[in-house]
């Protein structure tokens, strides 16, 4: 798998996520310990920047900002947070 997506375009990348992802009536589950917080920071669309360990080019930086600086518009009322031992009683 890591050696045919490393021959992917982006092109190929972003034609892939249009064909088999999509954001309506998405689900996704997350276990952590700061359940509030990681609800608060996307719902309140408070800049959000990438941190990296190692020196990354200037062109890929920059692209981070763009991406970071983007409003996700999720709403508070459409997050839930459930107990984990709920979770798996459902």
């Amino acid at each position: 798998m890591r050696g045919a997506s490393g021959r992917l375009t982006p092109a190929d990348h972003n034609a892939a996520i249009r064909k088999h992802l999509s954001t309506i009536d998405q689900h996704v589950g997350v276990t952590t310990r700061d359940a509030y917080g990681l609800r608060d920071a996307p719902v309140s669309d408070v800049f959000s920047p990438t941190k990296y360990d190692a020196t990354r080019l200037a062109e890929l930086l920059d692209e981070d900002k763009v991406i970071s600086a983007r409003k996700l518009g999720i709403r508070a009322e459409n997050v839930t947070i459930t107990q984990v031992e709920e979770v798996f009683r459902r």
